[in-house]
């Protein structure tokens, strides 16, 4: 079987697991040679011809279904986009966490102390490279400004600006979970005991203030929900379409199907 060509293992710097290169490569292929595809549909040549397999099933389904298209935005290939995609999110969030941990801390000697230590963090994180340097990334940009931010005495109009800052903030916690699961967990349980334990507000508005961060943080997985439902969508039309000429056979098959689940279920509960 002749394997789908993909761009050099060198160019994707920092390095990115080979079986994420895959997907890549495959979900980039089906959308330049059948732009309407559906989406997290991958397109392999082979030596029988074309082969499809779905994408997501076994490994997060965020990068397979967002840098192929900014790779086609920005005429870029896939190594350039995952190195663009890499260094844009670690230098605006480690330009953020500097800004917020500048203006949290006093001393300046321990000013200095957290940019050493911010540099070896840096060092490590472009060598492990991945979608694990998300976690890290996440934790920079955000641990300086809710220290700051959510341990304060908390008048009405903080607490209205809160209810903003918390939703946005889940919406970006919900896109790195669904790019790299519980890349956002360990970040989210923090934040939630400032709220808890921190907050000088009422109990109630305490719990307004998680729902929102929640909230925010369904947002990127329910819209990937649309997106697998619009693959099983195209999947089961285009099995219809094929079988169309046999549809009571269809039907038969799918009864007998169900009969055989009940069958099952029957004998469980025995």
């Amino acid at each position: 079987m002749t394997k789908l060509a993909i761009d050099s293992l060198d160019t994707f710097f920092p390095r990115l697991m080979p079986v994420r290169q895959w997907d890549l490569q495959a979900a980039k292929y089906a959308q330049n040679a059948l732009p309407s595809a559906p989406p997290l549909v991958g397109m392999q040549p082979t030596d029988s011809g074309i082969s499809y397999r779905a994408l997501g099933a076994t490994d997060d389904a965020g990068l397979p279904y967002l840098l192929p298209k900014l790779a086609n935005l920005l005429h870029l290939s896939l190594g350039e986009a995952w190195t663009l995609w890499f260094f844009s999110i670690l230098l605006l969030s480690y330009a953020l966490g500097i800004y917020g941990m500048m203006r949290l801390l006093a001393s300046p000697l321990v000013k200095v102390f957290y940019l050493i230590h911010l540099l070896i963090v840096t060092v490590l994180t472009v060598m492990v490279g991945d979608v694990y340097a998300l976690s890290a990334c996440l934790a920079i940009a955000a641990v300086p400004f809710a220290l700051r931010f959510f341990t304060d005495t908390t008048d009405e109009r903080r607490y209205r600006a809160s209810l903003a800052v918390l939703f946005g903030a889940g919406i970006v916690f919900g896109w790195a979970h669904v790019i790299r699961s519980h890349a956002a967990t360990g970040l989210i349980l923090f934040m939630v005991t400032l709220l808890l334990f921190a907050m000088q507000v009422s109990w109630l508005k305490r719990m307004i203030l998680i729902a929102s961060l929640w909230f925010g943080f369904l947002v990127p997985p329910f819209y990937m929900k649309t997106v697998f439902d619009a693959r099983c969508l195209s999947q089961c039309a285009g099995r219809l379409s094929l079988l169309s000429p046999s549809a009571p056979f269809l039907a038969l098959h799918l009864l007998r199907s169900w009969l055989l689940e009940q069958r099952l279920w029957t004998s469980l509960q025995r």
